[in-house]
């Protein structure tokens, strides 16, 4: 299943400003994740962020603001989507 995860980011944006992250930084953002269940594709978008902001700076600082992202992010809604053509 295909499901579209919107994350608020707002605690965390300003850390990252203060890191040098500039690059597609919103207080909200979405994802579409490939997943078996809802709590699985909640899981997949919070590593996808990770690994978005750390392919823009992978610094020692970037890393330190990454640790507690759990505690500087929300999942805001979950719902599935269909592709296209069904």
């Amino acid at each position: 299943m295909i499901f579209r995860v919107d994350v608020n980011m707002e605690k965390l944006y300003p850390r990252l400003e203060e890191v040098g992250i500039q690059k597609n930084l919103t207080n909200e953002t979405y994802f579409f994740i490939r997943a078996e269940d809802p709590d699985e594709a909640c899981r997949n978008a919070v590593v996808s962020l990770t690994r978005r902001i750390l392919a823009e700076k992978s610094s020692p600082e970037v890393i330190d603001v990454l640790t507690d992202i759990s505690h500087d992010v929300s999942v805001t809604k979950v719902r599935m989507v269909k592709p296209l053509g069904f």
